[in-house]
């Protein structure tokens, strides 16, 4: 593993800006979100590992499934009624998309709502195995638990608040259909 090279050297790897990289999309060029999952199961256990990398967030958006279908529950539970659930659960999916294509138009000036899927596709696929990963283990801290990939703390700043803008539209859109159907119904 690199970082235990790094540890036990003290030397840090070089980058080569130069370097080009073909990394065709596996599956025979064939759409497969398997690997993003399968590296984040893997990569669920790095914070154990390297705890002086790791760092809490806003829920990702499987955690925030999670928590708004605990939430869908209650409310149906309470109004006797699914559409709760439904508009919590899709609360949580409109703001990822939402917020996901505002950060790539912010960050790489594309507007195409396909890519935005794309990113939210791939990112939910990966926090799948990451929470597949701590559940496995048991590891229920690692809920909202993250793991600094560039391991020096310049990221986390810029990662908490798209992750706290994510959570504030999920619970926007939340409240707004949740409460529309209460009245309306």
């Amino acid at each position: 593993m690199c970082l235990n090279i790094v540890q036990q050297t003290g030397i840090k790897f070089k980058t080569i800006p130069e370097a080009k990289v073909t990394h065709p999309w596996w599956n025979d060029g064939k759409r497969s979100y398997t690997r993003f999952r399968r590296w984040a199961y893997g990569d669920s256990i790095l914070p154990k590992l390297f705890p002086q990398y790791k760092y809490y967030n806003f829920p990702n958006v499987i955690e925030s499934l999670i928590l708004f279908a605990v939430l869908g529950i209650v409310l149906s539970v309470l109004k006797l009624s699914p559409i709760p659930l439904i508009l919590c659960l899709g609360s949580v999916i409109l703001g990822e998309i939402l917020i996901e294509w505002m950060k790539i138009i912010k960050n790489k000036k594309i507007y195409s709502l396909i890519t935005a899927l794309e990113s939210v596709l791939i990112r939910t696929s990966n926090d799948l195995g990451r929470a597949l990963g701590n559940i496995k283990r048991l590891n229920f801290a690692g809920f909202m638990q993250r793991f600094d990939y560039f391991c020096d703390g310049k990221h986390i700043k810029n990662e908490r608040i798209w992750a706290g803008l994510k959570t504030l539209s999920y619970s926007i859109f939340a409240s707004i259909f949740v409460y529309s159907f209460w009245v309306l119904c």
